[in-house]
């Protein structure tokens, strides 16, 4: 249980460093980008109750998984550093907030309250669409 309460911080301040270290070593992104979503994954996977083909851990990666993938997209087009900076801030801030209400859901049910999940993974949608479609 205590290791579950972790996992959506952990993988937030994960994906955080792995976004800085992006801008220090550019050239890393292609063991970079298949770590993060492996992280992202795993963090996933455990909160979800550690079931692979259960239709409800897919449910619940796809939209962690497109707003990394779209956001790495959008990423690398931006020049400057503080906009990087930021945009990492912001991601790891968006991700930290859906695994968290994961967890309450799965892990912590009488705190959880009806149709959050749902709200923030319309939104998160809604912005993986948009850092889709500007990159």
């Amino acid at each position: 249980m205590f290791l579950n309460r972790l996992i959506p911080w952990l993988t937030a301040i994960i994906v955080f460093v792995g976004f800085e270290l992006l801008i220090i070593y550019p050239r890393q992104i292609f063991w970079l980008i298949p770590l993060m979503i492996f992280i992202l994954f795993f963090g996933v996977w455990t909160l979800a109750g550690r079931k692979f083909f259960k239709l409800k851990f897919w449910n619940f990666l796809i939209t962690p998984m497109l707003l990394l993938n779209s956001s790495w997209l959008f990423y690398i087009f931006l020049e400057s550093k503080w906009i990087r900076h930021f945009f990492a801030i912001v991601l790891a801030i968006l991700l930290l907030m859906f695994l968290e209400m994961v967890f309450v859901y799965f892990h912590s049910r009488p705190h959880y309250q009806a149709h959050a999940l749902e709200n923030i993974s319309s939104y998160l949608n809604l912005t993986s669409v948009f850092l889709f479609f500007s990159s």
